[in-house]
């Protein structure tokens, strides 16, 4: 019933409307064009909230929609036996997407001010409702349709007041503190040989274990961390902005160790 009503009721009234208005008289069929529009809406809607009408899934390479558009319009506008040859760019899109790189295992909100890691039932966070925005677009690009606070009541990682700590898929340990004071030797006792610690008020600190506090954390923004075989890969957010040519020095940012 969408497509009648948009055929028959907005275009119409719309066009109407177009024609009344030097005479004044585009109201009308303005409100007539309204109500076609909220019940095309109200449609939507219910649709929408139908069990299964929507399915998440996970955001693909950069490279996916260009091809696929590419693609397409080859097959719909060549003429031809060529134009079968759009095939090969839509399939290879979704190739691409099924078999693209894996999602970032932990993913550090900015300041450190919320952790994202995956876990046996989709990505755990350790607050159920800091940084909600970013919260909502980690689970979105994870193809994940869980809230936020269903999110953070997943299994998958040991919670404390203030703490957190899990263990990554290659046995990387991940210790997070939010304290504001940080007992003496607090930082000593977690920083272990292959371990992530991230405090978001701690002070400068060098050890064996890879060590992200305060300054290293507004230094870096927003932090993904891939899990590369027996190591981790961080890949802070701001690393992509100075690639840019108005960027302030041009280069990158020196390599997290």
């Amino acid at each position: 019933m969408v497509v009648p009503v948009i055929g028959l009721v907005i275009a119409p009234a719309a066009i109407a409307a177009g024609i009344l208005a030097p005479a004044g008289l585009a109201e009308p069929p303005l409100w007539l064009m309204g109500e076609g529009i909220e019940w095309v809406l109200e449609a939507a809607h219910r649709i929408s909230d139908l069990p299964g009408s929507v399915r998440p899934v996970p955001v693909g390479m950069a490279a996916i929609l260009p091809l696929m558009t590419l693609g397409g319009l080859w097959l719909f506008l060549w003429r031809g036996r060529w134009r079968l040859a759009g095939v090969v760019g839509i399939v290879g899109a979704l190739a691409l997407w099924a078999t693209g790189p894996p999602r970032p295992e932990v993913l550090i909100a900015p300041e450190g001010r919320l952790i994202g890691v995956l876990g046996p039932e989709g990505r755990v966070l350790d607050h159920d409702r800091a940084q909600s925005f970013a919260a909502k677009t980690w689970l979105r690009r994870d193809g994940d349709g869980a809230s936020q606070k269903q999110a953070a009541a997943r299994p998958g990682m040991t919670r404390g007041k203030g703490w957190s700590s899990t263990v990554l898929s290659n046995g990387w340990r991940l210790e997070v503190l939010h304290w504001r004071r940080i007992p003496p030797g607090r930082i000593w006792t977690l920083c272990k040989p292959r371990t992530l610690v991230v405090m978001r008020f701690g002070p400068e600190y060098g050890g064996p274990c890879i060590y992200l506090g305060k300054a290293d954390l507004a230094r870096l923004g927003a932090v993904a961390v891939h899990v590369a075989g027996d190591e981790l890969r961080l890949v802070p957010a701001r690393e992509p902005a100075e690639r840019r040519l108005w960027s302030r020095d041009g280069g990158l940012l020196a390599d997290v160790k």
